[in-house]
């Protein structure tokens, strides 16, 4: 539905925002792509690339999963790294992507290896590996995908900004951030050999050290009010070069990467974008909600799920710390494995534990060893962010010319029209507010029309200076002239006339010549009498 509001209305709404904007600093992205149909289990189909033209490498992104079942719109989270690939038999889910300063590419799993229906696009591990509802379970093949990138300027309160090298030989490091308290929004990004950027990960999916070929992957990391930490897998072997910093191969189609420079980044939030925030433990003997309801609907595009889990203060050597859950999983059975997995909805937000294991896990090839830690219990903390809807600025007024506004978030449109006696010089006269918060085009121009304002000019000057005798004029000359007409109407509408005339001759001065005549005859008839007499 097209929307049109009046120009006070729209100023008003535009005072307001500016206000607002003022007062807080807002978190919204600068980019929000179309939903892509994906498939799973489908060579052909598992690579896709999603521009966002931004020509900027982004701080953020965020890749969407969205799954139906019965009826209703499930959110999957895309994953930084794969942690595994199609060698084991066991299901698996998983969107990985990578990004640079135009595109997002991104990669559904199929199967080399032929264990047909193992993979796909998400998986929540609830037939035995996680234990939470079994309402989704997955692995699902068909679905949409879409991304969200937000650039620096969407994110101006940055409280942290750092870079380091890690590969799977330096896979463990430790920076201080000197904050003294949590960032609302801690960011880790890769930066790869071939130009691309990869996101860490929260969680550990897959540990062994018995199983070299598999290409374990990604840059593990949690952070508290003091640090942050690191991890990388190392190689299990010489031979089998299976650790590094992001992998999506033997299944996927981006790639292997034992080394990167590794971003880190972190922002505060304003408390006014916040909207919903819940705290629950879980673990192997407590009770806990495993769907966690929102008060109210929130639209999936204006909204970011945010899901931790905190390592219990008490336990070393990671006490805590925060790590971020997962949209999906990669475990499988057989090696040892932790984290959250979540899917969320526009009303609820649904969470799965490890089935009879530790809900934080770091060890064995993750960092060599370094700040290891199998935590069975952890506190879950949810938050939604709310994302102001990306509005262009207000139009500039154009001289000579009026605008007209539909408004000024995405899709809306500005039409210029010049004043009488400008003309379109330059520019555009229609434009479109786009998803990077632009308007297309550039501004027009309104200029004077010279051409026409001479014509006007001259046409008065003669009328003024230029005389005409009337006798020169052919309303004259024509008066001077009769033509005969022989055309039978004029003669009938002639004779008519004459007959009008003769009788309204008649009519008047008829009475009046008998009267003279009479008077006529009585003066004969006396004089005649005189004559008699003498």
């Amino acid at each position: 539905m097209e929307r049109s509001i009046g120009m006070q209305g729209l100023m008003l709404i535009l005072f307001i925002q500016r206000m607002q904007a003022e007062a807080s600093v807002l978190f919204k992205p600068s980019f929000i792509s179309d939903w892509y149909p994906a498939t799973a289990l489908n060579e052909s189909l598992s690579l896709l690339i999603i521009d966002h033209n931004l020509r900027e490498y982004p701080v953020k992104v965020d890749v969407q999963v969205k799954i139906n079942e019965g009826g209703k719109d499930y959110i999957f989270s895309g994953l930084g790294s794969s942690q595994r690939d199609d060698d084991f038999p066991d299901r698996f889910g998983g969107v990985i992507y990578k990004y640079n300063d135009q595109h997002t590419q991104l990669s559904f799993p199929y199967e080399r290896n032929h264990f047909y229906g193992s993979s796909g696009l998400a998986y929540t591990g609830s037939d035995g590996l996680y234990h939470g509802s079994t309402h989704i379970l997955g692995p699902y093949v068909n679905g949409y995908v879409r991304t969200r990138v937000w650039l620096a300027s969407d994110m101006s309160n940055i409280v942290l900004n750092t870079s380091l090298y890690m590969d799977n030989i330096q896979n463990y490091r430790e920076i201080s951030h000197g904050l003294g308290y949590y960032p609302d929004l801690l960011n880790v990004q890769t930066l790869l050999s071939n130009g691309y950027m990869s996101d860490g990960i929260g969680v550990v999916f897959i540990s062994e050290t018995d199983f070299g070929y598999n290409t374990l992957a990604g840059v593990l990391f949690g952070y508290d009010d003091t640090k942050v930490r690191l991890w990388v897998p190392s190689n299990f072997s010489t031979y089998y070069k299976a650790g590094g910093v992001f992998a999506a191969k033997d299944g996927y189609k981006l790639g292997y990467y034992m080394e990167g420079v590794v971003n880190i980044l972190a922002w505060n939030i304003e408390c006014s974008q916040q909207v919903f925030h819940k705290t629950i433990t879980v673990g192997d003997n407590i009770i806990h909600d495993d769907v966690i309801q929102f008060p109210c609907p929130y639209d999936l595009s204006n909204y970011l799920i945010s899901i931790q889990f905190k390592a219990p203060e008490s336990e070393t050597p990671n006490g805590g710390m925060l790590f971020n859950a997962a949209g999906t999983t990669q475990a499988k059975n057989g090696s040892m494995y932790g984290g959250i997995v979540y899917v969320y909805s526009e009303n609820e937000v649904m969470i799965w534990r490890p089935v009879n294991g530790p809900v934080i896990y770091i060890g064995d090839r993750w960092g060599n060893g370094e700040s290891k830690q199998t935590s069975y219990t952890a506190d879950v903390i949810i938050r939604v962010y709310h994302l102001p809807l990306a509005e262009c600025s207000y139009p500039e007024t154009v001289g000579n010319g009026t605008l007209n506004v539909t408004g000024v978030i995405y899709g809306d449109n500005i039409t210029y029209t010049c004043n009488l006696g400008y003309h379109h010089g330059g520019g555009d006269l229609f434009r479109t507010c786009g998803r990077d918060r632009q308007w297309s085009g550039i501004i027009p121009a309104c200029i004077f029309n010279e051409q026409m304002s001479t014509n006007r000019t001259s046409t008065f000057l003669d009328f003024e200076q230029v005389r005409i005798d009337k006798k020169e004029t052919s309303l004259y000359k024509r008066s001077l002239y009769s033509a005969k007409d022989n055309r039978y109407s004029s003669f009938v509408i002639g004779l008519s006339g004459v007959s009008i005339l003769i009788a309204v001759l008649c009519f008047f001065i008829l009475p009046d010549l008998i009267t003279v005549f009479r008077h006529m005859c009585c003066f004969e008839t006396i004089y005649q009498s005189k004559s008699l007499i003498k």
